[in-house]
């Protein structure tokens, strides 16, 4: 399946369908490379075990592992540094990374489960992950809630809003957005984004709709909608 091997050394016996190969190998496939020390595995790549593994996907992430596991269609890392760095020299890395204890990447639904994560800005420990979980650019598009974000709208009231967006996709062409904003100091106030997206041969349509409820205010109760 478009497989390419390379080493400086070991031994791949077909007939009894084994590869083993003790120093640096690479695995090229498509856009996705393999790289590490020690790899046993069968001929088919079915079932493999290997060392000090860089796995690049779409050159635009990367995963560094201490030891890779693969079982038919799921594979699993352990002791993973993770980040979004081209690969063409560590300068171009982010300030950020998630440090993890295991990861389980299944090939057939292109999804990475991550569990025991810490998240790290410029080698800071921020805060712990116990389990989180996302698809790759493979995966088909999939319903569901995105991340959420806030904003503080004044530190002298503390008051502060939450928007929680959800993806809907309506075909290969098409899909929702909704963003609905809530305020938790203020259950009288409410806003929600809408958006619909079409891309066709012919374009790309973009509608949005607003809809803001206030009823907060002293001059009484606002209602606003824009398309």
């Amino acid at each position: 399946d478009e497989v390419t091997l390379v080493a400086n050394g070991g031994y791949i016996d077909f007939k009894e369908n084994e590869i083993d190969i003790k120093n640096k190998f690479y695995i090229l496939q498509i856009n996705e490379i393999f790289s590490g020390r020690n790899l046993k595995s069968d001929t088919s790549f079915t079932n493999a075990t290997a060392e000090d593994v860089s796995y690049i996907i779409n050159k635009n992430f990367k995963i560094q592992s201490a030891n890779l596991v693969k079982n038919k269609y799921k594979i699993t890392l352990f002791n993973n540094y993770i980040t979004p760095c081209k690969i063409n020299g560590i300068f171009n890395c982010p300030t950020w990374s998630l440090s993890v204890k295991k990861t389980i990447y299944d090939q057939i639904s292109d999804k990475y489960n991550h569990y025991n994560t810490f998240l790290k800005i410029a080698d800071i420990t921020m805060f712990y992950i116990p389990y989180f979980s996302h698809y790759g650019q493979k995966a088909p598009r999939k319903a569901g809630f995105l991340t959420p974000s806030f904003d503080i709208l004044s530190f002298h009231t503390g008051e502060f809003n939450i928007t929680t967006p959800y993806y809907l996709p309506l075909n290969d062409q098409a899909d929702l957005f909704f963003r609905p904003t809530i305020f938790p100091n203020s259950l009288n106030k409410f806003n929600l984004t809408s958006e619909y997206n079409l891309l066709s041969g012919s374009g790309k349509t973009n509608i949005v709709m607003n809809n803001q409820f206030d009823d907060t205010k002293v001059a009484g109760k606002t209602n606003y909608n824009s398309i």
